[in-house]
């Protein structure tokens, strides 16, 4: 079969169980990757559900598994990303998704929406710092079977939305952090060749 496979063939590969209620449609190809049981999906490529809800991927994204169901999406067989609008139509941008850190983007045709978002398939028990544009906004439990669930209810524009688990760093601090303790090391070196520079004067 051709690397590059037909919108249909790919809907097919893709989507083990597709619900009455949801349906994918594709403006552009997939494309496997050349290890077994991965496919890379294209950008552009965009999930529409019957519920009014969109999804799509920031980048090009390699993933294993792609299910659509009625309000939600399921990936790589264990994270569910789910969104329930009052009104309009809401369109969910994915980011990241790694079992220590969830990100994506929302925007709705309508900015006094109420949208309910579920995520399920994250550890039973823990509790996950929800981010609203860099901000954190609340500290959320997961249910015994894994699942957490909030409400936004505007006013929309697009916001970015996060998930992290509690004792998680924040990957902006993690990156500052990084920086800092570069800029620090740097410091030191410099101070140490500087003190090295004045005992090698003294013998000569």
């Amino acid at each position: 079969m051709d690397s590059k496979t037909s919108v249909k063939l790919v809907s097919l590969f893709l989507v083990s169980s597709v619900s009455l209620l949801g349906y994918v449609s594709m403006s552009t190809f997939g494309q496997t990757t050349g290890t077994p049981g991965m496919v890379s999906i294209d950008s552009e490529i965009i999930i529409r559900q019957g519920n009014g809800v969109n999804y799509s991927f920031s980048d090009d994204a390699t993933i294993s598994k792609l299910e659509v169901k009625a309000s939600s999406i399921e990936l790589n067989d264990w994270l569910e990303v789910g969104a329930v609008t009052s009104s309009g139509y809401l369109t969910n941008v994915l980011y990241d998704y790694r079992s220590d850190y969830i990100k994506w983007g929302s925007d709705s045709t309508d900015s006094s929406a109420v949208v309910t978002f579920t995520l399920s398939g994250l550890e039973s028990g823990r509790m996950y710092r929800l981010y609203i544009d860099g901000n954190q906004e609340a500290l959320l439990t997961a249910s015994g079977s894994g699942v957490i669930s909030f409400t936004y209810s505007g006013p929309w524009s697009e916001h970015q939305f996060e998930i992290i688990p509690q004792y998680s760093v924040y990957p902006d601090v993690t990156a500052g952090a990084i920086a800092f303790l570069g800029i620090v090391v740097v410091l030191v070196l410099l101070m140490l060749l500087l003190m090295m520079y004045e005992k090698a004067k003294k013998f000569t």
